[in-house]
Parts: structure tokens; sequence; C-alpha cells
């Protein structure tokens, strides 16, 4: 009772926090347009356009691959405050070489369950008009604990979660090490998320390579992966999945130019957890997330 009550409390004084920072930040940018035309703001929008062929490969049982066409991008960067796609931070402490952020970003895990979630949308990961519910088979391969039943209800919709907490960078060994520490700020599933990456550039052609891992805690991957006995059929029983450790690997490329445009490719191949691929909604123990063509900024 005293952890989820101090959760709880993390949860509240965090959002209150990046809230005032942002109306501060903003105020203070109008502050400076409205004292002198020659005070600039700190910080400037960016938009781009990723247009291409790409896909991330849908673990889910009965669902489609997600197709990547168009991916818009976005980012704005102040002396603290900024927005990347859809991580919205302020910055705490910048002393080189390390970097203390306050995050707010998306759950990924529910891109899978929905066609239209808003990480299949923006560039690399609208909010969700598609709430699809499917209806999974059991894999006849797999021993799964629990009691069957002969009910035949659908499966329970896997809501958008929102996180937040703290982002730790640094630079080392001629690359950048990331990691974030996060929470359940929406209270979907009260769960919690360790993101881990380090991304090293290879030569001056373009080419980068990214080593990392995400650990979910029980909370959160039982929440998407589970079935809870209200959600059990004929042929689906009950599965309660522990915490998941889900390491990547990605291999990105982005042309040199001076243009508006540039040629971009990107790899990525995640290993889930054995917590995730013996879920009866899963049948692949991997995502593989691939695309290729033009970046424009505006």
């Amino acid at each position: 009772m005293l952890v989820k009550l101090s959760v709880y409390c993390f949860r509240q004084i965090l959002m209150l926090c990046i809230w005032s920072i942002f109306c501060q930040s903003v105020l203070a940018e109008e502050d400076c347009q409205a004292e002198s035309a020659d005070c600039v703001a700190v910080g400037e929008w960016s938009f781009g356009l990723g247009l291409g062929l790409g896909v991330r490969t849908n673990p889910l049982i009965k669902n489609n691959d997600i197709p990547l066409i168009v991916l818009p991008s976005i980012s704005y960067y102040g002396e603290r405050f900024f927005i990347e796609n859809l991580d919205v931070g302020y910055t705490l402490i910048d002393d080189t070489p390390w970097m203390f952020n306050l995050l707010v970003t998306p759950s990924y895990d529910r891109a899978f369950f929905s066609r239209w979630d808003i990480t299949n949308i923006i560039d690399n990961e609208a909010i969700y008009a598609n709430d699809q519910v499917f209806e999974p088979v059991l894999d006849p391969n797999k021993d799964y604990q629990g009691p069957s039943t002969t009910n035949n209800y659908p499966l329970k919709k896997r809501q958008f979660s929102l996180l937040g907490g703290m982002e730790i960078s640094t630079d080392i060994y001629q690359g950048q090490l990331q990691m974030q520490l996060l929470n359940d700020l929406s209270d979907v599933h009260s769960g919690s998320e360790v993101r881990f990456a380090y991304l090293k550039s290879l030569g001056k052609q373009g080419w980068s390579a990214t080593v990392g891992f995400s650990w979910k805690d029980k909370s959160m991957t039982n929440y998407y992966y589970g079935v809870d006995p209200d959600e059990t059929s004929a042929t689906l029983r009950v599965y309660n999945a522990k915490s998941s450790f889900n390491p990547f690997v990605r291999i990105g490329w982005r042309e040199k130019s001076e243009s508006s445009s540039a040629w971009r490719f990107g790899f990525e191949y995640q290993q889930l957890s054995e917590e995730i691929s013996n879920s009866p909604l899963v049948n692949k123990d991997y995502v593989i997330t691939a695309f290729i063509g033009k970046q424009l900024s505006f």
C-alpha cells in the first residue's frame, strides 16, 4: 500500500512539474517577443516528412504487419524545454558530458494492437482512431497454465499509456549512451519501464549503429500480453506474464546533403522476451522495423 501511494505521489508531482515548466517556457518566449523586435526566442520549430517504403512486423496472432509509408516528424529545442517527436522533456542538468532530463513519452506496446496508434504514425516509432479487438487462436504447441472455459469473451482493449520519469545521457567511447527510467503517468497499468541505448557513428558516410534493451515490469508486460480470466474462451486460457527483457540492435544511414531532402535507411531487430513470446496472443518472438525513403525538412 505504501509503495503504491509513493508511486501515485511521484506521478502527480512529475506531471505538475512538467506542466509548470511548459507554461513558464512558453510565457518566457512570449515576453521576449513582446519586449523588443530584436529579441529572438530561444530555439525554433523543425518539421520533417519521411516518404518511402517500410514495415514493422506485428508479433500478435491474426494481426497484420504495420506499413510505414508517410512518417511526419517534429522537434523543438529551447534552453531547457524540448520536444522530439513523441517525447516531451525539460533539461534539469546539462553539465558536459552528462545530461539529466525530465521526460514524458508514450509506451510503444499498444502499437501492435491498433494500426492507428500514434506510435505507428509519428516518425520512428492522431491518436488511436482504430481500436479493433482481435480474437487470437491458441497455439497448440504452447503449454499454458490456468483453467479453460467455454465462454467466448472478446479481449479487452489495450489502452494507450503515457510514461514519465528521468532521462540520463552522456558521451562515452565516441558514442552516446542514454537511459530512461519511466513510470506510468496515465494510470492505465501502473507499470514501469527502463530503456537503454548506446549509439555510435560509423565513420563519415552517414552510418550509425545502436544497441540497447527495454525492461518492462510485471504490471506493464502483463497488461498488454497477459490474458485475464474474463478474456478466456474454449481455445484461450489464462496467461500471467512477468517482467520482460527485450534487447535490440539498430542500423541507420542518412545521406550527407545540404538540401532540404536526403535519402535515409533504417533497420531494427528486437528480440522479445519469453514472457511476451509465450503469451497466447503472440506467435513471433521478434519485431523487425525497416524503412527506406526520402527525408524532407521544412
